[in-house]
């Protein structure tokens, strides 16, 4: 058992082992992806993140615990969070710029819950919604839960108003087993 903390830095974190693990990341960019960065093993604190993978899942959450206290991801086609497997997730407070590089049928959704995801909690907004070529981000949520789909759209959530018009607010998303 250990204790790893990363701050002001950049570059991966993984545990591949799955060895009992805390971990502690605070104002951080480009840290995380794949299965290996939270498996089950892992209790895994962030303050201020930024994830912008391209076109890989952002934030994995692989039967592992997380908790994040503000974060900043941009999307494409990518996935900013996806949780599997028991995972678990508590998201307070951050945003995913929608940076409109697709259409909006082809772009992920902020948080993708696969069947068998552990107790998720979510509060977050978008940023740059409408701006550009592609247009607004749409799909917010997927959640599958026992073989059944359900999702979260843009059309069902609160607006920023003001000049932040086009992008929406998820006062508290609550989802998972």
């Amino acid at each position: 058992s250990r204790t790893v903390v990363q701050r002001c830095a950049g570059g991966g974190v993984a545990n591949p082992g799955n060895v009992p693990v805390k971990v502690f990341l605070e104002n951080v960019n480009d840290v995380a992806t794949g299965d290996a960065f939270c498996p089950s093993n892992t209790l895994l604190f962030a303050r201020q993140i930024d994830t912008e993978y391209g076109n890989a899942e952002q934030v994995v959450v692989n039967s592992g615990r997380m908790w994040i206290f503000g974060y900043k991801t941009e999307n494409g086609t990518s996935a900013p969070y996806t949780v599997r497997k028991g995972g678990s997730l508590e998201i307070l407070g951050g945003y995913s710029n929608a940076v409109p590089t697709l259409p909006p049928e082809r772009m992920r959704p902020i948080l993708t819950l696969e069947d068998g995801a552990g107790p998720v909690a979510a509060t977050f907004f978008t940023n740059l919604n409408g701006v550009g070529e592609g247009g607004p981000w749409n799909l917010i949520v997927s959640e599958t839960r026992r073989g059944e789909k359900r999702v979260l759209m843009r059309s069902s959530l609160p607006r920023r108003g003001g000049e932040y018009r086009d992008d929406l607010s998820v006062v508290r998303f609550v989802g998972g087993s």
